[in-house]
């Protein structure tokens, strides 16, 4: 399916022994990554890496994370979709205690409440396909 994307995409402009991405060569970072089933192991330039790493958010200004902006928040640690939920609005929770199950590639994640309080609300349903950083649940 990619390589036929890929050769489609690009048909005549690619050299085939240019060795694009190839993670043996030095200054590369290589990152392992799951195509189609297929484990892949790319080597990314290491200036790359670098600037994207130290890259602000749009608009120039770094976004603040939800524990700066909300220490009750409780975020999505990725995107994937909302499994189910560990607690019901109005629960007591312990800091660390595990309130959400998320999944994302067939894998399944408990997210911990990020400080003790009680639940103020639920912001995402089962089911619900979430977003990186969203925050699902306010502990108040």
């Amino acid at each position: 399916m990619w390589t036929t994307w890929i050769e489609d995409e690009f048909a005549g402009r690619l050299d085939p022994d240019a060795g694009y991405a190839r993670a043996d060569q030095p200054g590369r970072t290589r990152f392992t990554v799951d195509v189609d089933g297929k484990r892949v192991t790319l080597g990314i330039p290491e200036a790359l890496v670098a600037a994207l790493s130290a890259a602000p958010a749009a608009g120039g200004v770094p976004a603040p994370g939800p524990a700066a902006a909300d220490d009750g928040a409780v975020a999505s640690p990725f995107a994937g979709t909302l499994v189910s939920w560990l607690v019901a609005a109005g629960d007591e929770v312990e800091q660390g205690q595990d309130v959400v199950v998320l999944e994302a590639m067939k894998t399944e994640t408990r997210v911990a409440a990020p400080r003790a309080g009680r639940v103020a609300e639920l912001l995402a349903a089962p089911g619900e396909a979430v977003a990186a950083d969203q925050v699902l649940a306010r502990l108040s």
